[in-house]
């Protein structure tokens, strides 16, 4: 519900899409009570299915009407006057195509734990990298998911969101960064609930093969960056990824076309064919089993 209020009070009307991807909680009704109330606040698209986050995202992409987009998590919320700030932040630099902010921090009972979500994921100490995110991408990934808003037509231009990933924030942010300059406020436009059963907290991390391979996913995006020392490192964080990915055991098949295709980050030449016949040999083990 404070979700809904935070976006239904916005300085600025929008175009409002909702959807519930089949979800086991109470969200479908909470969603259709408040429409009742409001009627003509959003459009609701209640999902038969669970389809993940990031066909919903290209669902509603498709139908979305508006110069710009921005999607917000139901545990999230919106500051007052975010959407406004945001329009005027990428209507007074035309060249950017995407924008983002700071965050606060909040718990399951809406109190705010930290003012600064820096405090978490601190901003590149270089502040030039807050607008031209390529390089300081290739360290963390800093930007509150919540807080970015993009316009519509670039992000139909450069493929939407990434379908066979789990989740969306990291990857859509160094692709983008490929093609444009991002604009940013340290102020906290949003904020972000850290919950104990949120995905972040859940499944985000080194002995998660979705999270490994969404992150090779993310750095493929530099294959074809104009700088040789970020197309460089990206191979090499590829190529500790698809070996951390055959260390855990996922399947081997995939993970050996991976660690093939990020073979030139290896460290050395005796690394890489020790790795890539270590990969081999689990596979022809995995053969004999079967």
């Amino acid at each position: 519900m404070e979700c809904l209020e935070s976006i239904r009070k916005q300085s600025i009307n929008c175009e409002v899409l909702i959807v519930d991807d089949n979800s086991t909680d109470n969200t479908k009704n909470v969603v259709e009570e408040y429409l009742e109330k409001y009627p003509n606040f959003a459009t609701f698209f209640p999902n038969e299915v669970n389809s993940g986050l990031n066909r919903n995202l290209n669902f509603l992409l498709g139908h979305a009407k508006g110069e710009y987009f921005t999607y917000i998590s139901a545990d999230d919320f919106m500051m007052p006057g975010r959407i406004e700030k945001h329009l005027k932040m990428l209507d007074e630099n035309p060249s950017s195509q995407l924008a983002y902010s700071n965050a606060a921090v909040a718990d399951s009972t809406s109190k705010i734990l930290e003012q600064d979500s820096k405090d978490e994921f601190p901003w590149p100490k270089n502040q030039e990298y807050w607008s031209d995110a390529q390089h300081a991408l290739l360290e963390r990934n800093w930007i509150p998911a919540a807080s970015i808003f993009i316009k519509t037509a670039f992000l139909r231009t450069i493929g939407g969101y990434s379908e066979d990933i789990y989740f969306e924030d990291f990857e859509l942010l160094t692709r983008a960064a490929q093609h444009t300059t991002f604009e940013w406020t340290e102020e906290q436009l949003v904020a972000v609930r850290r919950l104990e059963t949120s995905l972040g907290a859940t499944t985000f991390g080194q002995k998660n093969p979705k999270f490994l391979y969404a992150s090779y996913v993310a750095y493929q995006n530099y294959e074809h960056n104009p700088h040789e020392s970020l197309r460089e490192k990206a191979m090499y964080l590829r190529w500790n990824l698809a070996v951390r990915m055959i260390e855990l055991s996922t399947p081997v098949r995939e993970d050996l076309k991976l660690l093939w295709a990020a073979r030139h980050g290896a460290s050395s030449k005796a690394s890489r064919c020790k790795q890539l016949a270590r990969a081999i040999a689990q596979l022809a083990g995995h053969r004999n089993i079967g």
